[in-house]
Formats: C-alpha cells, sequence, structure tokens
C-alpha cells in the first residue's frame, strides 16, 4: 500500500457554494487513517469514481468485495473492501459526507478553505487552538452550503 504525498482537495461541483463536502477514507486492519483527499461534490458519483481509482494504488489484493463499485446503487455513497494474504491485513476504502470539520487534520481543513478562497482564519493562534478556530470557519461554510442546498430544493 502506498500513501498519498499531500492532502488533496478536488471540486467536482457546479457550484461549489451549494457544494457537499466528502472525503475518502481508509482503514486499514481496523484502525481509520488520516484522511487526504477531500472532494466538493453535488452527488457522491464522482467521489466515488476517485475512491474507486485508489484501489490501483494497492497490490497483493486476494479477497475483495466491490472494489469496482458494481454493487454501489446511483446516489448511494461507495464502500469497497479487500483482504491481503493469511493474516496480512484488510483494507475499507469508503465515501463520506463531511458534517463537522472537527474530525479533519489541520492541514486538510487549511487546504479546503483556500479552495474557497478562505486563508488566515486562525491569525495569532497556534496548535490547537488554531484547529479549532478554522474547523469552525469550515463549519459555517459547510452549514451555509447546506442551507443553499435545501433552498433549492423547496424552489
Amino acid at each position: 500500500m502506498t500513501t498519498h504525498a499531500s492532502y488533496l482537495v478536488y471540486n467536482r461541483s457546479q457550484d461549489i457554494t451549494k457544494a457537499q463536502l466528502y472525503e475518502i477514507i481508509w482503514v486499514w486492519n481496523g484502525q481509520r487513517l488520516e484522511n487526504k483527499i477531500c472532494v466538493w461534490a453535488d452527488s457522491p458519483e464522482p467521489v466515488n469514481e476517485l475512491a474507486k481509482q485508489k484501489w490501483d494504488e494497492v497490490a497483493g489484493i486476494e479477497t475483495s468485495t466491490n472494489l469496482d463499485g458494481s454493487q454501489t446503487k446511483p446516489g448511494e455513497k461507495y464502500e469497497g473492501f479487500a483482504c491481503f494474504g493469511v493474516e496480512q491485513g484488510s483494507l475499507l476504502i469508503f465515501v463520506d459526507e463531511v458534517n463537522n470539520a472537527s474530525k479533519l487534520g489541520s492541514i486538510m481543513i487549511k487546504n479546503i478553505l483556500k479552495t474557497r478562497n478562505i486563508t488566515n482564519v486562525a491569525k495569532g493562534k497556534h496548535g490547537k487552538s488554531a484547529q479549532k478556530a478554522a474547523a469552525a470557519v469550515l463549519n459555517e461554510v459547510l452549514l451555509k452550503n447546506e442551507e443553499l442546498r435545501n433552498q433549492d430544493k423547496m424552489d
């Protein structure tokens, strides 16, 4: 298994101000790895495609479930699972919505906010207090996006 070199944020949305933020999550041997890929999207489908491509970075798969996404229905979020050799490990890759920024790391939060042209949100703060300040700003963005999506549904 290879690791990601950086924290990536993609935009696969027609209108980022109304987009849902998704993350592609890796769970190696039952332990969640730090997320390094987030995607702004209007639906899970483009995020699912990116998640399925992550299997190309993995070697030695012996048994697997839904790596190609054939069991994922339209509108559903992707989940694929693989086992490697006898007692060598397992990997779960899945897509989830980000509704609370506090579970993301500080580098990822900064990169997500940059996609919205928001910088210097934690000016003068360091460490945990800086991360909390940045997460609070991102949570406001996520809430505003949700309000705009809900407003569109009512129109």
